[in-house]
This record gives structure tokens, C-alpha cells and sequence, in this order.
């Protein structure tokens, strides 16, 4: 079935490579199924006139794009993998990774902890700016605060954020639902903590026409002071001892 369909999007070899092993720490088997991408080459036919492509195998030190790895789940699923699927490269078929993934693997992407936490944190920031109208003063500072808190901690609760910062139930309840739009599987689950801490020691303000002002978090409150007392405008006070221009 694999060759078939990647043989009807133009692609003549396919070479899949299935490789055992066992994890021993946790005494469980596994297969790995992976995509090896041929190498063309070509070489002069005997009438030293037409060319005549080639494939083999590739290179045991290429990198393997695509790739599965399984075994008996735990749970009620049919199995229990992970696989790597490279993003749609320049000139590639869409149906390509989609085959691999959701017609061989028969599964769907399920992003990473550290792909859900900065999900979280910058489509808060999106949310915050895209209904800023429509939130009481003090909820856009005290929703990212939440959120940057939470993405520190064992567990990321989007709901309890929402309910943490937000008034409105109408409110908790579109930002919550943007973020499942956006691809968040679930509403809690735990957060890359590393790359949050990281996050959250630098900040940056978006103004008119994509002017930024960014820096460490600590450093960039001390000396900007952001005034909203006018409805209709956002006034930023910076205060600096030395300016240069990069």
C-alpha cells in the first residue's frame, strides 16, 4: 500500500528499513519503522547517448526523515508511538507526510511538551492583543502572568488560567477554546519548564507598524513604564542614562 501510493505521486522507489530493539530500563520491545529516502544518480546507457536513472540505498550516515517508533500501548490505543515526520519540503507532494502519517502509521501529530507550552504562552499573547477591547485593565497582565507562572510549574492548566485572570465566562470560554483551535490537544498537561524559564526572563512589546522594544524581562520593566489610562491609545515611557543606535 505505501509503494503504491508513493509510486502514484511520482515517487518509483520506496525503501522502508524495520529495526528491533528493546528498552531494557523499562523491559519493553519495540520496532522502529523507518523511510529511507534513495539516492538518484545516473549513469550512460550502452549506446552512450540516453541516461538511465538510478536508485539505491542511501548512505548510512544520511539523516532519516521520516521515521516510527512502536510498541504495544499501555492504554486502549492500538499502539504506543512517536515519529519524527519532516515538514513539507520545497517541490514535495502535501499527500506525502500525510500518507506516511495518518495512511501508513494510521496516527495524528501530537505536539511535543515544549511545542505545547510555547503554544500556550505566545498564542496568549496573540489572544491578549486581539481582544485587548474587549478585557478590564488589569486582566491581559494578569493573564500572561498566569500563564508564564504556570509554565514553570508540574502542570499547565489552561482552564484554571482563564478562571485565575479573566472575569467574563464568555471570555474564559473564547480563550480557552482558541487555544484547542490553534492545536492544543488537551487542556492540561505538563510543560516544558526549561524552555519556559528561559521564555520568561525575556519580554517584548509589539507596537504601530511592527516597532518592537525587547529585552531581559527584569531590566525592561525598570526602565519602560506603560501608562493606559487613555482608552483609545497605549503611551510607553522609556527612561534610559545611554541610548545608542544599532
Amino acid at each position: 500500500w505505501f509503494y503504491d501510493t508513493h509510486e502514484n505521486l511520482g515517487i518509483n522507489v520506496t525503501y522502508l528499513a524495520f529495526v528491533e530493539f528493546t528498552d531494557t530500563e523499562r523491559n519493553k520491545d519495540y520496532i522502529a519503522v523507518l523511510l529511507l529516502d534513495p539516492v538518484r544518480s545516473f549513469r550512460l546507457l550502452d549506446d552512450k547517448v540516453a541516461f538511465e536513472q538510478v536508485s539505491a540505498l542511501p548512505d548510512p550516515g544520511k539523516p532519516v526523515n521520516r521515521g516510527m517508533i512502536a510498541g504495544v500501548s499501555s492504554d486502549n490505543a492500538k499502539y504506543d508511538f512517536i515519529f519524527r515526520n519532516k515538514s513539507k519540503g520545497r517541490g514535495e507532494e502535501p499527500e506525502v507526510g500525510k500518507s506516511w502519517t495518518e495512511g501508513f502509521l494510521e496516527g495524528k501529530s501530537i505536539p511535543t511538551p515544549r511545542q505545547m507550552t510555547q503554544l500556550v504562552v505566545k498564542e496568549t499573547e496573540k489572544w491578549i492583543g486581539e481582544n485587548q477591547n474587549e478585557l478590564e485593565p488589569e486582566e491581559p497582565e494578569a493573564l500572561r502572568e498566569t500563564v508564564k507562572t504556570l509554565a514553570q510549574s508540574e502542570e499547565m492548566d489552561v482552564m484554571a488560567a482563564a478562571n485565575a485572570a479573566l472575569k467574563e465566562d464568555e471570555m474564559k470560554a473564547r480563550y480557552v477554546d482558541g487555544l484547542l483551535q490553534k492545536g492544543l490537544p488537551e487542556t492540561t498537561f505538563t510543560p516544558d519548564k526549561d524552555w519556559a524559564e528561559k521564555y520568561a526572563k525575556k519580554i517584548t512589546y509589539v507596537c504601530d507598524l511592527n516597532v518592537t522594544v525587547s529585552g531581559n524581562s527584569d531590566a525592561v520593566k525598570e526602565i519602560v513604564k506603560i501608562d493606559t489610562s487613555d482608552p483609545a491609545r497605549t503611551f510607553l515611557n522609556i527612561e534610559t542614562k545611554k541610548l545608542t543606535q544599532r
